[in-house]
C-alpha cells in the first residue's frame, strides 16, 4: 500500500474591507468567511489548510503573504478576490513578480474573474470573493 502526504493548500484572502469572522464590520467592510469556508472544504477532501490571513489591497502585502506559503511548504495557492480589473485588484501582479498567470477570466455566464498560473512553481488559483449576506 503506498502512503501519501495530504496536500497543503495555502489560502489567502485579500482586501481592505476584510475583518476577522468574530469582528462586527463598520461601513463598507465584510467579514473573512471565505478564507474559513474554503478550509472546510480543503479538510473535507483530505487536503491541509494553510491560513496566510488577511492581505491589504497592497502588492507587497500580498507578496509577503504569498512568500509565506512558500515557506510552509504548500503545494496549491489560492487567494480569494483581488484578481479583477480595479485599482485594488493586486494579486495577478504579485503573482506575475515570481511567477505566471496562464489563465484568467473564463467565458462563461454568470462570469467571474478567475486566474490559474504559478507562483514559484506552486499552482496558483484566484477566485472571485463571494460576499455573504444576511
Amino acid at each position: 500500500m503506498e502512503v501519501y502526504r495530504r496536500p497543503r493548500v495555502a489560502l489567502l484572502a485579500t482586501g481592505d474591507e476584510l475583518v476577522a469572522p468574530d469582528q462586527l464590520p463598520g461601513p463598507g467592510q465584510i467579514r473573512n468567511v471565505n478564507e474559513f469556508s474554503t478550509a472546510a472544504l480543503v479538510r473535507r477532501y483530505g487536503g491541509m489548510p494553510l491560513l496566510l490571513g488577511i492581505a491589504r489591497d497592497r502588492t507587497e502585502d500580498v507578496a509577503a503573504r504569498l512568500e509565506g506559503a512558500i515557506g510552509q511548504g504548500a503545494d496549491l495557492i489560492v487567494a480569494s478576490a483581488g484578481v479583477s480589473v480595479g485599482a485594488y485588484d493586486v494579486v495577478k501582479d504579485a503573482v506575475k513578480a515570481h511567477g505566471s498567470i496562464d489563465l484568467w477570466k473564463v467565458r462563461m455566464r454568470p462570469g467571474k474573474p478567475i486566474a490559474f498560473g504559478f507562483y514559484r512553481q506552486v499552482p496558483f488559483f484566484g477566485l472571485p470573493v463571494i460576499r455573504y449576506r444576511r
